[in-house]
Formats: C-alpha cells, sequence, structure tokens
C-alpha cells in the first residue's frame, strides 16, 4: 500500500512538472507574440495617422484654394455690379437705375447661394475628415 501511494505520489509530482512547464512555454509565447502585435498595430496607427494628417493638409487646401479661386473670379463681378449701380445713379434716370439694383440683387443672390454652396462642400469635406479621424482613433 505504502509503495502504491509513494508511486501516486511520484506520477502526480512528474504530471506536474510537466505541466507546469508546458503551461509556463505556452504563457511565455502567448505574451511574446501579444507584444509583437501590440507594437505593429502601434506602428501602423501612426502610420495612419500620419498618412490621415497629409489627406487632411491636402484636402484643406484644395478647398481653400477653390474658395480663393471662385472668390478672385467673382469679386470682380461684384465690383462691376457696384459701379454700374453707382453710374445709373448719377445719371438720374429711374428706369435704369431700377434695373441696376434688380441686377445687384440678383447678382449679390448668386454670390450668396455661390458662397453658401462652397461653404457647405467645405464643412462636408471636414466632416469626412474628422469621421476618418474618429474611425483611425478607435
Amino acid at each position: 500500500m505504502e509503495d502504491l501511494r509513494s508511486r501516486l505520489a511520484h506520477y502526480r509530482n512528474e504530471v506536474q512538472a510537466m505541466l507546469g512547464q508546458t503551461t509556463d512555454e505556452l504563457h511565455n509565447r502567448l505574451a511574446s507574440h501579444m507584444r509583437k502585435l501590440r507594437k505593429r498595430l502601434l506602428r501602423d496607427a501612426e502610420d495612419l495617422q500620419k498618412r490621415l494628417a497629409v489627406y487632411r493638409a491636402g484636402a484643406v487646401e484644395g478647398a481653400e484654394h477653390s474658395v480663393s479661386a471662385l472668390r478672385e473670379r467673382l469679386v470682380p463681378l461684384v465690383e462691376q455690379g457696384r459701379l454700374g449701380t453707382a453710374t445709373t445713379s448719377t445719371l438720374g434716370s429711374q428706369p435704369l437705375r431700377e434695373r441696376a439694383e434688380a441686377w445687384g440683387q440678383k447678382l449679390r443672390g448668386r454670390l450668396e447661394a455661390v458662397g453658401t454652396r462652397a461653404q457647405g462642400r467645405l464643412d462636408k469635406m471636414r466632416e469626412q475628415l474628422e469621421k476618418m479621424r474618429a474611425k483611425l482613433e478607435e
């Protein structure tokens, strides 16, 4: 009986030693893989943030360039409208003045519409960039 007990105790110790080593090896391997994956994930996230910053800068620059080009085209037209209105008011003819004012109002309306559309597009681009940024931060 004592012999059987001592054998069982010996087998139990051997099994615990083997399982302990295997468990430790598995734990160490898993920890190593997790460190490598974490490093890779951080590196990829950093790369994506850099790319997003470049894309965002390009989009903002393009939008600003478009708006400034639009302003460059529209400012002379507005000035022309103002000069035309001033010229008709000095002539003193009422029908011409009314037509010029109507034309000026029409032009202002168009300019406001174009400005609103440009601002809307810029806002939409900013929203899209913010969504992309939020996704990348997740």
